[in-house]
């Protein structure tokens, strides 16, 4: 079988056979779902500063939709037991999907598979643009939510109707304890290094969720406050206070004002993410 993937520019060409093949059924579940929080925040680190987004976007915020769109066909296909290795072949894998009558999916099939189709043809084949980026995004926007509460959902096993903090607080309790600690250690040890850390939050926070878990929990909540983020959001003070204090680290100010303002709480998100989460499994 010919090789799909990374070739070798230098050294032994037959070295990358030593990878021992692996298909979507050795990919756990946890880590598709991970990888599309992860996408989450990246695409929240650059939409805070666009948002109300516009007819006519910034090249960068396109490019975070197109990596977000291809990373919810990358998460979905591992969870109904399709992955593929390349973005071409995952485009494939979801209009064959998008061609059976029954097929899990919390979203329209066939519209998210002309979706990861254009998005695949800009990231692989350079396509100039996006056509119709405003209703693309509001649908990519749309799946997004759809998805990160049908998967969670399943790695909760909460069969039924629940809310989001029920589903993270369902999940949290199913993670061994000694995983949670490795996450609180990795906190408190990168805190004491980094002089914007003001502080990580109270012991009682240990013996809950784990810091990812908070991260991409008030990540979560604060992407699906702002809606399609066509327009300026509303967010209550109250929430912001609340998602600033699940956070695991309270940032520095840096001289901004008091006020809660969720640009400020994206800002920290994203700050948490990279300070904790990138790089680690924990």
């Amino acid at each position: 079988m010919q090789r799909q993937g990374p070739d070798v520019i230098h050294g032994d060409p037959a070295v990358l056979d030593l990878i021992p093949a692996f298909g979507a059924e050795d990919i756990p579940r946890e880590d598709a779902w991970r990888l599309l929080c992860n996408r989450m925040i990246e695409y929240l680190e650059i939409a805070a500063d666009a948002v109300p987004i516009g007819a006519t976007p910034t090249s960068e915020l396109r490019y975070r939709t197109v990596k977000l769109a291809l990373d919810l066909a990358t998460s979905w296909l591992v969870f109904v037991g399709a992955y593929r290795p390349t973005y071409r072949d995952r485009a494939a894998a979801v209009r064959a999907l998008a061609a059976r009558e029954t097929v899990e999916a919390p979203f329209d099939v066939r519209v998210f598979a002309a979706d990861v189709q254009a998005c695949t043809a800009v990231k692989v084949d350079g396509a100039p643009e996006l056509d119709g980026f405003a209703d693309l995004s509001a649908r990519i926007l749309d799946d997004t939510r759809a998805l990160w509460r049908w998967e969670l959902s399943r790695l909760a096993d909460v069969p039924g109707p629940a809310t989001d903090d029920a589903l993270l607080a369902a999940f949290a309790r199913r993670q061994p304890t000694l995983a949670r600690l490795r996450g609180w250690a990795v906190v408190a040890r990168q805190s004491m290094r980094t002089p914007r850390a003001r502080r990580w939050r109270r012991f009682r926070q240990v013996l809950g969720a784990s810091p990812r878990l908070r991260v991409y929990g008030v990540a979560a909540e604060l992407m699906f406050a702002l809606g399609h983020m066509t327009a300026e959001p509303v967010v209550s003070a109250a929430n912001l206070r609340r998602w600033r204090h699940a956070l695991p680290v309270a940032v520095a100010d840096t001289g901004a004002s008091q006020r809660p303002d969720w640009r400020r709480l994206a800002a920290d998100v994203v700050w948490n993410y990279r300070a904790f989460l990138v790089g680690t499994q924990a």
